[in-house]
């Protein structure tokens, strides 16, 4: 078993051409096997007849096939023989549409011309001058390849895909995996393990009075929210300090080790009136108070880390273009690197927390670019 990414590589062709599908996909499973484990990389194939869900929508069927299948693919395999197939509401052909829209959203396409022969019988003359028209925009585009045996295509579609992905490593997927285990173990696990105790709880920043002591702070619940970005794309040192805008930040320390936490602008705002009476009730000669007794402790925070998977995939990202546009790459899959990269650290850390019993007490709230205006509306505020 070993980790890969998956690059989603759709087959469009007219559905008399069985074998060229069917070879599609036995290349693909050969590429998968000789370097699915080195690069990391899985491709899957998606057939409109396999994948396509049977729903109907205000486009058609090849609407249906556009939205569910063709907009997410990475690469697409375009193979036309003698005829383009039957026209849709926007093209000529079903075909031709999906090889269209791949080429103007940046995506490889590979696109191959069957010159096998055939016979007479089958042939369509109206049919065949549509394929000559498109075969002669696509050489305008110098776009196309040409095969004449189903070992002909084949050969010529591996070293297509070769070359189409010579540039590309998945990047290490346990990059995310790995900053989420780090950050429960050195922030979430710790910061639970020691407010779990709410009588050994000191406000650092809260000395009383004449003792020089630190305010005692108990609670009867606790709960810590973490930031959940909706993408890594949303993930900036500027979206962790608009968090931390919104909320106040204060010394806890407890008889294991100290911490700098964020809480509600409310929670602080009993920390702040009570040391203020302290001080006016020291001053007058009265008896000083030396707990604060709140209902719910709610922590918050951005996790850091974040920052630097963004950083990392960034980095990769730039180091693997080589100079190249954007554009001129497989636009898809740096798009789905981050999602997958997003999704590991949080499936991760989510997992580290149900493991250890703490999912009542620990909970993710989604957030864009400025989490501080999405805080969570949740009970246990003081």
């Amino acid at each position: 078993m070993f980790d890969a990414s998956i690059l989603e590589v759709f087959i469009a062709s007219t559905n008399d051409l069985r074998d060229e599908r069917l070879a599609s996909e036995d290349v693909l499973r050969t590429w998968n096997q000789s370097n699915g484990s080195s690069r990391q990389i899985i491709l899957k194939p998606l057939r409109w007849e396999k994948d396509a869900t049977s729903e109907l929508g205000p486009g058609g069927f090849q609407e249906v096939i556009n939205s569910n299948l063709l907009d997410d693919a990475d690469i697409l395999i375009g193979i036309i023989g003698k005829r383009l197939g039957s026209p849709t509401k926007t093209s000529i052909a079903g075909t031709v549409e999906e090889i269209e829209r791949i080429y103007q959203a940046k995506k490889p396409v590979l696109l191959f011309f069957s010159d096998r022969e055939f016979n007479l019988s089958e042939v369509d003359t109206e049919e065949l001058q549509k394929v000559r028209d498109f075969r002669k925009k696509m050489q305008d585009l110098g776009l196309y390849l040409t095969f004449t045996s189903i070992e002909d295509y084949k050969e010529k579609l591996r070293k297509s895909l070769d070359q189409v992905l010579k540039d590309y490593r998945a990047m290490l997927l346990p990059a995310g995996r790995a900053l989420a285990y780090g950050y429960h173990k050195n922030f979430v696990q710790t910061l639970y393990e020691n407010i779990s105790d709410s009588d050994n709880i000191e406000l650092s920043d809260y000395l009383v009075p004449g003792k020089e002591v630190p305010l005692q702070l108990s609670y009867h619940d606790f709960c810590v929210h973490i930031a959940k970005p909706v993408s890594l794309d949303d993930v900036s040192n500027g979206a962790a300090k608009s968090l931390g805008r919104e909320l106040e930040e204060i010394s806890i320390r407890t008889p294991r080790r100290a911490f700098r936490i964020y809480v509600r602008p409310e929670t602080k705002a009993i920390f702040d009136k009570t040391h203020q009476e302290n001080l006016r009730d020291f001053a007058s000669g009265k008896g000083l108070q030396g707990k604060i007794k709140i209902k719910c402790l709610e922590v918050l925070d951005y996790p850091t880390p974040l920052i630097a998977l963004k950083d990392f995939v960034d980095t990769v990202e730039q180091s693997l273009l080589r100079g190249d546009k954007v554009e001129d790459t497989v636009s898809g899959y740096w798009q789905r690197q981050k999602m997958v990269q997003h999704e590991s650290f949080f499936d991760t850390l989510a997992e580290l927390i149900r493991k250890e019993g703490q999912s009542d007490s620990i909970t993710f709230f989604a957030c864009g670019k400025q989490p501080g205006k999405n805080l969570p509306q949740l009970p246990g505020a003081p």
